[in-house]
């Protein structure tokens, strides 16, 4: 039996009080017949959006360790997990993105499968307060109270005083009681939990669905799951200079399970000179 058709009917557990079950349940049915149940744990000990607990991993050795948590606490023997960053995009200026990290972890047959994915439609708002300032703008481009908020304290390290603020009167009143306490260094922010961003919810979805497909891809020399891309190869010349640039040429597939990679069809051939490094240095 190929360790895919063992998925078939299984549960997999996704460690969680976020809410992201649900934005995992549908692509793992639908592609692999498996069933995702949440596991009520506290997954902040990891690290927390607000900053209040610092994440000491990397976003995908987050991710991992959640899942093992996740196995070693349900003895059930697939579990899934999610780690996100957010903020200033890492080859995109000024803008803001949000890279999801997925992973699927078999401790059946030792097998990690992961996935990310990376996208530019997220909500991801700072303001930094001081007593009297007129909020509107700032709640209006933070899509508030639909994407809800944080308010967190600088004077002391970084203190989370409310999370999953979604009205205005109770922001006010957490405002007004900082103050009161005697907190000078005021920041009220986007909160990024899952539960309460829909444009995070969104992207995790996608990467999720991402991921099953992942799983479901076998490698076309042991046939193991997991098959997909595992880097890219660049070069691409400019259609008016014929300078070669740094731009993706074709993706490269490559298996978690041994060593055959194939470099997949041309995503281009050239690039427009708007493009190209040497005709728009």
């Amino acid at each position: 039996m190929s360790i895919l058709h063992s998925y078939r009917g299984a549960t997999v557990v996704l460690p969680t009080l976020h809410s992201k079950g649900v934005l995992a349940e549908q692509a793992f049915r639908e592609h692999l017949d498996m069933h995702v149940q949440e596991l009520a744990i506290d997954t902040d000990q990891f690290g927390t959006f607000s900053g209040d607990i610092e994440r000491k991993l990397s976003p995908k050795e987050t991710a991992i360790a959640k899942a093992k948590l996740g196995l070693s606490l349900s003895g059930h023997s697939y579990a899934l997990a999610s780690e996100g960053t957010i903020g200033a995009d890492p080859t995109v200026p000024f803008i803001n993105s949000d890279i999801e990290y997925v992973v699927f972890v078999d401790s059946v047959n030792d097998v990690i499968i992961s996935h990310t994915y990376r996208s530019f439609e997220i909500s991801a708002c700072t303001h930094e307060y001081k007593d009297g300032d007129d909020l509107e703008t700032f709640l209006i481009k933070a899509d508030f109270p639909h994407h809800q908020l944080i308010v967190k304290s600088l004077d002391f390290g970084v203190v989370a005083l409310a999370k999953g603020i979604s009205n205005k009167s109770d922001l006010m009143n957490i405002l007004r009681e900082a103050k009161e306490n005697g907190a000078t260094k005021v920041v009220i922010e986007s909160d990024l939990r899952a539960h309460a961003s829909p444009s995070r919810a969104a992207n995790i979805k996608k990467a999720f669905d991402e991921l099953a497909m992942r799983i479901k891809s076998l490698c076309p020399q042991c046939e193991s799951p997991g098959w997909g891309i595992t880097s890219s190869v660049r070069g691409l010349p400019c259609t008016d200079c014929g300078e070669e640039s740094d731009a993706t040429r074709a993706y490269v597939y490559g298996c978690i399970s041994c060593t055959f990679t194939a470099e997949g069809d041309p995503i281009a051939t050239s690039i427009d000179p708007s493009r190209c490094s040497w005709c728009n240095p």
